[in-house]
């Protein structure tokens, strides 16, 4: 019972000191971490019911759309103010519907690695919209790997979220537009214009157009884990020995390469040991040695964090 109540203290210290700050920031696009040659990555957003977290979605768009007789390498427009879930299974942190605060963004549940602009939309409409715009890269800005029809858009958002208490299956829908400037008309170079999300028409051929991306999201108990580990499907974490004289050694599961933070923290909340580096996806093992004590160890990830209470014998 004493242990229960240190760690619930500590806990509570660490989301005051260790979590409350930094967290619901930007995230940086990765081009490991995209899904190719199109969609998100994790592909299925899965998720435990009624817990509080932050994490990234990778996106990639097409790099090619074809209308009438033209391949196009379209830039990408997300109608920020678009994104709903059919069935609101994940909110805000204040309990609030999901939704893009365009208003207030860094106040917001969505965060992308980029600001919204506010844009006309249609020819000789004065109405704007907001967006979240995309470059179409060519092969010489994309850089190594780089060819013709392979260089797609890609971005992220860092989602900080509360799931629903019940189980169950949503889907977010985002309005996205592809367009394409003049003078980029069937090539796949450089100097693709994003000053204006339409264009005229060229030889009868409408040049930008609205689609609707289909994002699964399952609330669920049953997350794929391991024997000993506690975390979430995405990360893991086990200390061996526990109870341990001196040293132990954490071992960790990642479902996708990232960057680490690993924390040892007391029971007064000081931070007493901080390693950081880039894992690829699989199980780890990291020895620490710490003097005798209680201490909470901190695994964090862009894809989520978890901790475990370690006590050092001596």
């Amino acid at each position: 019972m004493r242990y229960a109540s240190i760690t619930l203290f500590l806990m509570a210290l660490l989301g005051a000191q260790a979590y409350g700050q930094n967290q619901c920031t930007r995230c940086t696009p990765d081009r490991s971490q995209i899904a190719l040659p199109r969609g998100f990555n994790p592909d299925t957003l899965r998720l435990p019911p009624g817990v509080d977290t932050t994490l990234v979605v990778h996106f990639t768009f097409p790099d090619s759309v074809r209308r009438g007789q033209f391949v196009l390498y379209p830039n990408y427009a997300i109608w920020v103010d678009s994104m709903r879930l059919d069935s609101n299974r994940v909110r805000d942190r204040n309990g609030n519907n999901f939704a893009y605060d365009s208003s207030n963004p860094e106040a917001g549940p969505i965060h992308f690695d980029q600001d919204h602009r506010t844009k006309p939309y249609e020819p000789n409409n004065p109405n704007t919209a907001r967006f979240v715009v995309y470059r179409n890269p060519s092969p010489q800005e994309w850089g190594s790997g780089g060819s013709a029809g392979n260089t797609p858009p890609y971005g992220c958002a860092r989602l900080c979220i509360r799931t629903v208490n019940q189980e169950g299956s949503d889907t977010l829908r985002v309005r996205v537009r592809f367009f394409i400037p003049q003078g980029a008309l069937g090539t796949d170079g450089n100097n693709k214009d994003t000053t204006s999300v339409y264009t005229p028409d060229v030889l009868g051929n409408r040049t930008y157009g609205d689609t609707v991306f289909r994002y699964v999201v399952k609330i669920t108990r049953n997350l794929q884990t391991h024997a000993g580990y506690v975390g979430s499907y995405s990360v893991q974490l086990r200390l061996s020995p526990n109870p341990a004289w001196g040293e132990t050694e954490l071992r960790f599961i990642l479902m996708s390469p990232t960057r680490v933070s690993l924390r040892a923290f007391t029971i007064d909340g000081r931070e007493v040991y901080l390693h950081e580096s880039l894992y690829a996806a699989g199980e780890h093992r990291h020895s620490l040695r710490l003097p005798k004590g209680i201490y909470t160890i901190l695994l964090e990830t862009e894809y989520g964090r978890v901790a475990e209470r370690l006590v050092m014998l001596e």
